[in-house]
């Protein structure tokens, strides 16, 4: 992110690019945010540009090949269906193009709460994933704090090995949640990703097979009282 700044601040144009794909546009951050404010002036900035040399063109304007400029492709690529919503707004008569993909059978297992709280029985849950005798990695979704819950998951072992629990949230350093995408467990261990909602449904993961819902989430609240935004759990 920091070089294309520098890059925008040195050629405004982004001159070497034609085409720029922007991935996952739904997963919104400041940074993310910045970069389409740029790229959105840079579009509008190279078509204006385009048009113009067409203009001198017609009048009998020579143009060395080094000197033209031609507009500037942006592919912005969601999983969400709702991300329209999002892009319309910046870009006017944005063609949607839709990908049909593979569906994948998924099992969905209701429980009802069988002991005092939620917290209590996704903790039974874990443990049953412990206990499960195949090699498929588990993700659990919870409010909680994620660090204290790694580390009492990485206590328990089942009958087949122990679990790997790492924490994946969007204030947890980037270098720390690289590990859930690297292959760190070792020889009899299973990867058990501690998440939050966001990060549930914002990333892939490679080798999940389960994934152990607590049925709560953070959702962000606006207090127009007091101009403040708070995490509430619902």
């Amino acid at each position: 992110m920091k070089n294309k700044k520098l890059e925008v601040s040195s050629d405004f144009l982004l001159k070497q690019y034609s085409l720029i794909i922007f991935d996952e546009v739904h997963v919104r951050s400041y940074n993310t945010d910045m970069l389409m404010g740029m790229l959105l002036r840079v579009s509008i900035a190279r078509q204006e540009e385009y048009e113009n040399q067409r203009k001198w063109m017609l009048w009998g304007k020579t143009l060395r090949p080094g000197d033209q400029i031609f507009p500037l492709k942006l592919v912005l690529t969601s999983a969400m269906s709702r991300v329209e919503d999002f892009v319309r707004k910046l870009f006017c008569n944005l063609p949607i193009l839709e990908v049909e993909t593979r569906q994948f059978k998924c099992e969905t297992d209701d429980d009802e709460l069988g002991g005092h709280s939620y917290d209590s029985d996704t903790k039974s849950e874990l443990e049953n994933y412990g206990d499960k005798d195949d090699d498929g990695d588990a993700l659990c979704q919870d409010t909680d704090d994620l660090e204290a819950c790694s580390n009492q998951s990485n206590c328990s072992v089942g009958k087949i090995g122990a679990l790997l629990a790492l924490p994946l949230y969007a204030r947890l350093p980037a270098g720390e949640q690289s590990h859930v995408f690297k292959n760190t467990a070792k020889e009899g261990e299973r990867l058990l990703v501690m998440a939050t909602n966001v990060a549930e449904i914002s990333l892939t993961i490679d080798g999940i097979k389960y994934v152990v819902d607590a049925g709560k989430e953070k959702d962000k609240d606006y207090n127009s009282s007091n101009d403040m935004e708070t995490y509430n759990i619902q």
